[in-house]
């Protein structure tokens, strides 16, 4: 079974720089997005993959002012799991090694991206071989504790500590935060996968296969900013037991 995900178009192809890819998902980020592209090229002088799903505002015109990264723009929304699933294809079938995904609306420092890069990439053990510390690098807000957030966040954090704590029991993994989307992974171990998840909840599936084929995942620590504690992203968002229902439905369909 695959995902089933809208048609796209490709806006803009550069030059291939390196193998690992920088990646962006978009919907409707013109608030911080130019800023934020700018910031990931002042650090970043690899590859770098913008996903626009279907922005109804001027994300994909601030896109197209940068045409030293990859651009896609889905005809209809694709979901913030399906975008992840579509630039983990697009990696897959430019052959990228290593892929990092971070936020467009500020919560993510760029400057770390080459943090998640060493911990991702293989380094000399001492012995004949080389060996990678993790095939997942997860950032996590929460690796140093839970601080306190305004009201309009403490729901979400709470469901965050729910469903860390039952993916923690399932799989075994010494996880903190189940939701930063923050990330470096291996495409040797992602390939191993079968994603369908298009919602949020891609995480949960993400986790829950991982474990099964004995991928390993590590976190470290991320800042945890938000430039605006006001935005809502989905109606889903809105209401606690019906977000806690659907992430524990994921996780009941990968197990």
């Amino acid at each position: 079974m695959r995902a089933k995900l809208p048609r796209f178009d490709l806006i803009n192809a550069p030059r291939r720089f390196g193998d690992t890819l920088v990646v962006v998902p978009v919907f409707n980020e013109m608030p911080h997005l130019a800023d934020v592209i700018r910031t990931i090229r002042l650090c970043w002088d690899g590859d770098i993959l913008a996903v626009d799903d279907n922005s109804q505002d001027s994300s994909l015109d601030i896109l197209r002012m940068f045409d030293s990264i990859h651009v896609i723009h889905n005809r209809s929304n694709a979901g913030a799991g399906g975008v992840l699933l579509q630039a983990f294809g697009f990696a897959r079938k430019h052959r990228y090694k290593n892929v990092i995904t971070l936020d467009a609306d500020g919560q993510h420092s760029p400057f770390l991206i080459k943090t998640f890069l060493r911990e991702i990439e293989p380094h000399c053990c001492g012995s004949c071989r080389c060996r990678h510390k993790a095939d997942f690098v997860w950032g996590s807000r929460y690796l140093n504790g839970y601080p306190r957030l305004a009201r309009s966040f403490q729901a979400r954090q709470e469901v965050n500590k729910i469903i860390t704590r039952r993916l923690n029991e399932i799989t075994g993994y010494n996880l903190t935060d189940a939701f930063c989307g923050f990330r470096a992974y291996r495409m040797k171990a992602l390939n191993q996968l079968q994603l369908i998840e298009t919602g949020y909840g891609m995480f949960m599936q993400m986790t829950v296969q991982a474990a099964r084929k004995g991928i390993s995942v590590r976190e470290i620590h991320v800042p945890l900013i938000y430039l605006d504690e006001t935005r809502n992203f989905q109606d889903q968002f809105s209401d606690t037991c019906k977000r806690l229902a659907y992430y524990h439905q994921v996780i009941d369909g990968a197990l």
